[in-house]
């Protein structure tokens, strides 16, 4: 009667008291150059064997279809964090502080920014790098676009008003 492994009480022992995975991995461990030779022949037969490759990843992926959009978030999550806190000095909680302050929308537009389902942009000075406020894509791109130039702003706002076109009122007709 096979008895089961110490490490993982549900599966099997295959050798030490371990079951087959911790027993590979306590070989690679302790023989890396087994493991550098298990590399290049998997690379090898990745490379010779592209079509039964992909039927694995089908089978992995048909098993479980959400792991990839678990695994991409889980990233975007890791990649906003580090962004927050190694361009603009700030933790998730401090961020999430900032959004609730503006409750969920943009310093200048007023409005949630809801393409894509995108998180609002920390706007920073610059020249200093001081933090300033949450801003949408757009606010954000437009303030960039400008090199947050003032003079140029108020040259936009007068060619716009410039150029405005009075508004029709539409008459209903009886």
């Amino acid at each position: 009667m096979r008895q089961n492994a110490i490490c993982h009480p549900n599966q099997f022992n295959t050798g030490n008291g371990l079951c087959r995975k911790c027993y590979h991995k306590k070989w690679m461990d302790t023989h890396p150059e087994s493991r550098l030779k298990l590399k290049i022949s998997a690379k090898k037969w990745m490379d010779t064997h592209p079509i039964e490759r992909k039927a694995i990843y089908r089978k992995s992926y048909y098993k479980d279809p959400e792991r990839s959009k678990r695994k991409r978030m889980l990233r975007v999550d890791k990649i906003r964090t580090y962004n927050l806190k190694y361009q603009h000095g700030l933790t998730p909680e401090q961020y999430i502080t900032m959004l609730e302050k503006q409750n969920g929308v943009c310093a200048i537009c007023e409005k949630p920014n809801n393409i894509k389902e995108r998180r609002l942009y920390v706007d920073h000075d610059h020249i200093t790098g001081a933090t300033r406020e949450l801003l949408c894509q757009r606010c954000n791109a437009v303030l960039g676009s400008v090199v947050e130039d003032i003079e140029i702003l108020e040259k936009m706002i007068a060619y716009l008003k410039k150029h405005r076109k009075p508004k029709l009122l539409l008459v209903k007709r009886a």
